[in-house]
């Protein structure tokens, strides 16, 4: 498995290069920035999906309380994106992390709750069998007012999910630099 972060060089570059997330045997996630939007893209078998969970407020804790503690709340400063069961754009609040483990989510919102102006864009199956899953989401969208992505990346596999980095210890990208009006 080779995870990359290579956060100088997406702030310096120029035009739309791939800086790979996760790579791991066949499976590939990676991102890029084009114009004011980022795209997610991966190499993934036929039928798998992922998801980007993102700790808006950078605290290392998904949502705003443990279990099913979230006082009725219906959004918080992370949320999460990736696909529904008929393969659209799914963006979600985070509200609560597991009690046992922080870095799983518990509950979140439903699809259509988190508006991300975004889209998705799903390939044709390849001869390995394999799809090009790509989400286009407005860069403002996914870094707020913050400076850096704190990311965790979810793979679903059509049996499980395995997740990837956590809010503890994130995938950390670098807004890029705006230039002068």
């Amino acid at each position: 498995m080779v995870l990359l972060a290579t956060n100088s060089e997406a702030r310096s570059q120029a035009a739309p290069v791939d800086q790979t997330i996760l790579q791991e045997g066949a499976t590939k996630v990676s991102y890029r920035f084009d114009g004011e939007n980022m795209i997610f893209s991966s190499a993934l078998p036929s039928g798998w999906s992922f998801a980007i969970a993102v700790d808006g407020d950078q605290n290392g804790v998904w949502g705003i309380g443990k279990g099913m503690d979230f006082h009725g709340a219906e959004r918080s400063a992370d949320f999460k994106i990736g696909q529904d069961s008929h393969g659209a754009l799914c963006g979600q609040y985070i509200l609560t992390s597991a009690e046992a483990d922080p870095g799983e989510v518990l509950v979140s919102t439903d699809c259509a709750t988190l508006v991300t102006g975004g889209s998705v864009r799903l390939g044709q199956i390849k001869p390995d069998d394999s799809v090009e899953i790509n989400y286009q989401i407005p860069t403002a969208t996914m870094f707020g007012r913050n400076d850096t992505l704190r990311l965790q990346l979810c793979i679903w596999n059509t049996i499980e999910t395995k997740c990837h980095f956590s809010p503890k210890a994130p995938f950390v990208i670098q807004r890029p630099v705006r230039p002068d009006p």
